[in-house]
């Protein structure tokens, strides 16, 4: 793969994997998986699950527990979330910063594209989340924010940055 060719992959990458960076602090999952978890939020009976799929009982509670020991296939995983009206969602992310950090090295800050800026250490500065590019967009995590609930994963949108 030619360096050009190689830099145009990463930026592409970068911008698809910006909202799972947004997320990347929530930590864990709901306690018995994804799949009982989201079951049992929207009061989705067993019964109308293993319909909506096309299998037995046995098999539901095979798939959730497959889930919980993390041995789920993600082709079943993914006729589950259908069964529940969702869809699964899979990426790998990196552990911090960017592809392009990452290919850089030390971790330098990204300039244009997809990316984190450099972020004062102060709250003074308008929080002190990490904040990300995504095209003309600044986005800020604000999970650790007071003004912001606290929220988990949660990103604001700060508008175009020149």
């Amino acid at each position: 793969m030619q360096a050009c060719e190689r830099t145009n992959l990463r930026e592409e990458l970068d911008e698809a994997l910006l909202p799972f960076r947004l997320v990347r602090k929530r930590k864990g999952k709901p306690r018995d998986g994804w799949v009982r978890g989201i079951r049992e939020a929207i009061g989705l009976p067993v019964e109308e699950l293993e319909r909506r799929v096309g299998v037995q009982r046995w098999e539901i509670h095979r798939i959730e527990k497959s889930e919980q020991s993390q041995r789920v296939m993600l082709s079943t995983l993914k006729r589950a979330a259908e069964g529940l009206g969702c869809e699964v969602v899979y990426a790998l992310v990196p552990k911090e910063g960017t592809l392009k950090e990452m290919a850089q090295g030390a971790g330098g800050v990204a300039r244009g594209g997809a990316g984190k800026e450099a972020r004062g250490a102060g709250r003074g500065e308008g929080g002190g989340g990490e904040v990300y590019r995504l095209g003309g967009d600044v986005f800020q995590d604000v999970a650790d924010d007071p003004a912001a609930g606290g929220v988990p994963g949660a990103a604001a949108k700060d508008g175009p940055r020149g």
